[in-house]
């Protein structure tokens, strides 16, 4: 009998022939890492796929610097600095405009520029309480934003008066998990939004006083304070002019009138004359990567006051 005949039914069914790569068609090692791809046509997908995500993150940083340069309003402050600044902000638009911020140098210059044009230099802050870049890492953790929210409460910026010389006040932060459908542009636009309202801040959240900082991993906003308005408008609402009383002594209630209509607009003039405060309220949300599973957004806070 033939070696095929004198084979059993089961070794010829078990005799199968070797796998094969459904991408080059060469025989698979058996302790590879996949059952339909060789090591070399994985890692070459691998690359290409990299390359891909990496093209696609940077068109839409692009034109996210794009939208957000063309539509942040014109900062006050920059208008009254001199022409050098002046024409230093235009061409820190032009470059955020024409390329995006990947190396930490670059983004580092451009938030020194903006703090430049947003503190001037007469009223700088001293330099043990130079506020730090976004991407610095100390700051106060919180597990979540409500907790952030009434840290920032117990702030009571309204009851203060309006700074001149800011400082930091607080610096704090925390973490989500990252929603794909919200990138980093859109979460500090609705933290932003937030702070103004829970965290009962002063300040427009529609309005920043500079572009933003961007790069390919954070985006920060700034605000200016807006405590000092608030406390004119406050103070002006409390002003209640009283009825004068019916007296028959004449004189007397004459020199009454004229003393609280003194009293009166003395209390205007140094309502109108109160300073405006150069508080900055920064929020920056960026990318987090310390947890290995899931990617996360930091949020980051910062007052300065």
């Amino acid at each position: 009998m033939s070696a095929a005949a004198q084979s059993s039914p089961l070794e010829r069914v078990c005799k199968i022939s070797p796998s094969k790569c459904k991408i080059c068609k060469r025989a698979l090692d058996p302790n590879g890492r996949s059952l339909k791809n060789c090591n070399d046509c994985l890692d070459k997908k691998k690359r290409i796929n990299d390359e891909s995500q990496k093209k696609q993150r940077e068109q839409e940083l692009q034109s996210a610097v794009n939208i957000l340069v063309n539509n942040a309003p014109a900062s006050s402050s920059t208008k009254d600095a001199p022409d050098g600044k002046i024409m230093k902000d235009k061409h820190s638009k032009k470059r955020k405009a024409e390329e995006p911020a990947d190396d930490r140098e670059v983004v580092q210059k451009r938030a020194k520029d903006f703090l430049d044009a947003v503190v001037p230099a007469n009223d700088a802050p001293s330099a043990t309480s130079k506020p730090v870049q976004p991407e610095d890492s100390t700051g106060d953790e919180y597990q979540t934003a409500s907790h952030l929210y009434r840290g920032l409460k117990r702030l009571k910026l309204s009851s203060q008066p309006p700074s001149s010389n800011p400082r930091v006040r607080f610096h704090g932060k925390h973490s989500i998990v990252v929603d794909p459908d919200i990138d980093n542009t859109k979460r500090a636009a609705l933290v932003a939004r937030d702070v103004s309202k829970l965290g009962r801040l002063s300040f427009n959240h529609r309005s920043t006083i500079s572009p933003p900082i961007l790069s390919a991993s954070f985006l920060s906003l700034s605000f200016r304070c807006t405590c000092s308005e608030q406390a004119s408008e406050t103070s002006g609402q409390g002003t209640v002019k009283k009825p004068t009383p019916m007296n028959s002594s004449a004189g007397k209630d004459t020199s009454k009138k004229t003393k609280g209509d003194l009293k009166r607009k003395d209390a205007e003039a140094a309502g109108s004359q109160t300073k405006a405060c150069k508080g900055v309220i920064e929020v920056t949300a960026e990318n987090d990567s310390s947890n290995q599973y899931m990617s996360g957004q930091k949020i980051s806070i910062r007052v300065w006051h």
